[in-house]
């Protein structure tokens, strides 16, 4: 977080939500793995942390080094609420027992979020969904060098390093922006990712200057991968498994290119579809709770009213995503010591 810290504010503060954004919390500890999340709301957000991170990495490696320990680290996308879901974290429910079924458990999670995002202090949030599963995937590609990223990272990435030179954000504050040194290797199969499909090895050198590695990229002839053409390659990849993968739609007020400010015809009818049962949703469980209170028959708390306000015509809400009208792409980092 200090080398998030010093360039955020190294930054005036109308380039800031732009370049920087939301700071980086951190996710989860496994085992020896600590990950951080941030929300994206500009692609030039995930170059900046990106660069931010690698700096971090430098100051953690000097330490370890001196244990014989070494890092590596990967980083992703995952796009919310359509082909990923946020879970609120608890310890327990309201006078749970065996009989509550999962539509009854999916509202309950929906209100811990609502809860959590007016308030995060006390509360655990965790993501779980398809580019979960490929983001921590990408670990068995990781070295102290190969900073392993999605395919959908790389798409983002490349875009940014081609605007580095003319997009005006990356020219407010006079200063100046280093490229990444992207690298392919080949595709070969994740467990658990597009059913087996072979996914591209693509990643970040973080010490492209260290004499062995000049050493072998000479003895290997290994150049670094163009970020236009690893742009095409990664819309190449995309188109070829439709629906499949992380979108790069954002939810921003910031001025977006179109591949970030448009959003899929039929995401944006579910999104609208739901944010209409969640409405009626609402309007049910306070006519309830109301009309418990009057009766004094029942309690006015809202998830006691669930059940009874409930109904067949909300089911699909809770497998659609959850309650807001809008997707949020995530980046997501996790380092392995």
């Amino acid at each position: 977080m200090r080398q998030w810290r010093v360039r955020e504010r190294s930054i005036v503060v109308g380039s800031r939500e732009a370049l920087y954004g939301e700071a980086p919390t951190l996710w989860k500890t496994i085992g020896d793995e600590v990950t951080f999340s941030k929300r994206l709301t500009h692609p030039a957000q995930a170059l900046m942390t990106l660069h931010a991170w690698i700096a971090a990495l430098s100051d953690v490696r000097k330490h370890l080094l001196k244990s014989g320990l070494d890092v590596k680290c990967c980083a992703w996308l995952a796009d919310f609420p359509l082909r990923n879901r946020e879970v609120a974290l608890r310890v327990a429910l309201p006078d749970a027992d065996e009989g509550m079924d999962d539509d009854y458990l999916n509202w309950w999670n929906e209100k811990q979020l609502q809860a959590l995002y007016k308030d995060p202090n006390g509360k655990l949030l965790d993501y779980v969904g398809p580019s979960i599963d490929t983001g921590f995937r990408l670990g068995a590609l990781a070295s102290p060098r190969r900073l392993a990223i999605s395919l959908e990272l790389a798409y983002m990435l490349a875009g940014e390093c081609m605007r580095l030179k003319k997009d005006p954000i990356y020219k407010k504050d006079g200063f100046e922006v280093a490229p990444v040194i992207f690298r392919y290797d080949h595709m070969m199969a994740l467990k658990g990712v597009l059913g087996g499909a072979p996914y591209p090895a693509i990643w970040m050198d973080v010490l492209p200057d260290d004499p062995l590695n000049v050493a072998e990229n000479d003895l290997l002839d290994v150049k670094a991968a163009p970020p236009d053409k690893l742009q095409s390659f990664a819309s190449a990849y995309m188109a070829a498994h439709p629906k499949k993968l992380c979108s790069m739609f954002m939810n921003s007020s910031l001025e977006l290119l179109p591949e970030y400010a448009n959003i899929d015809d039929e995401d944006l009818a579910a999104l609208f579809t739901s944010q209409a049962s969640l409405d009626k949703l609402d309007r049910d469980l306070a006519d309830e709770a109301e009309s418990n209170a009057q009766s004094e028959t029942a309690t006015a708390d809202l998830t006691e009213a669930a059940p009874a306000a409930y109904d067949q015509n909300h089911r699909r809400f809770y497998e659609l995503l959850r309650a807001q009208m809008h997707k949020s792409a995530h980046g997501a980092a996790t380092v392995n010591r």
